[in-house]
């Protein structure tokens, strides 16, 4: 969204353009916001999406978190040999 500021003392609420946020300025630091009815609805939409809990299916259990630590914790049992990558020629799309 292009942002536009305004300075506080300059502001007869102008008129709001869809896809622009008026930033009001007072003293160098933003004081308000003014947005276009739809692009506000819109805000609020996603704001109501995404301040809802996760759905279950993307929630880290306490035995999720726990697992994935235990398998980040280790060290490597054995070095990658980068020269492996040339042993062996890459195969072509038909199986050559």
């Amino acid at each position: 969204m292009h942002v536009r500021a305004v300075p506080a003392n300059t502001v007869r609420i102008p008129e709001p353009v869809a896809g622009e946020a008026l930033v009001v300025e007072r003293y160098g630091k933003p004081y308000a916001v003014i947005l276009d009815g739809e692009d506000f609805a819109l805000y609020r939409r996603m704001m109501e999406l995404w301040d809802r809990p996760l759905p279950i299916g993307l929630r880290m259990t306490e035995a999720g978190a726990e697992l994935h630590r235990l398998s980040e914790a280790g060290e490597a049992v054995e070095e990658f040999d980068p020269a492996l990558l040339d042993a062996h020629p890459p195969v072509s799309a038909d199986g050559r």
